[in-house]
């Protein structure tokens, strides 16, 4: 996982390659039931980040590009032709709540104050 993270098969599961995949056929199965309607899809983190990559065309490996933290509300708008990213990791609902423990970590160190 840590070595080859796009690639692992864990057990009895799928590799973020074949979750993506999977997820995109019911992306594309929603479209065409709703061309115009909006949809609320929900699912787990690695699906949310597995379908980004393959939106923002990046190799699965790539996945955690996208910080996608629980409850989080991910917004992507599908039109003929293409897609826009409209919403990632919105967590501004979960604000009156305690801290969660799951929260992902900011991606880069904090700077010293000068």
């Amino acid at each position: 996982w840590q070595k080859r993270p796009g690639t692992t098969r864990f057990p009895g599961g799928e590799t973020i390659a074949e979750c993506a995949a999977r997820g995109w056929k019911v992306l594309e199965e929603l479209y065409d039931r709703h061309p115009q309607g909006h949809v609320l899809v929900v699912c787990h983190m690695f699906a949310i980040q597995g379908m980004l990559t393959r939106i923002f065309q990046l190799k699965p490996h790539q996945f955690r590009t996208f910080a996608i933290d629980v409850a989080s509300l991910t917004t992507v708008q599908m039109a003929q032709g293409g897609f826009r990213l409209l919403q990632l990791n919105d967590v501004s609902h979960l604000e009156s709540l305690p801290p969660s423990p799951t929260m992902t970590p900011p991606a880069l160190p904090g700077r010293a104050a000068k």
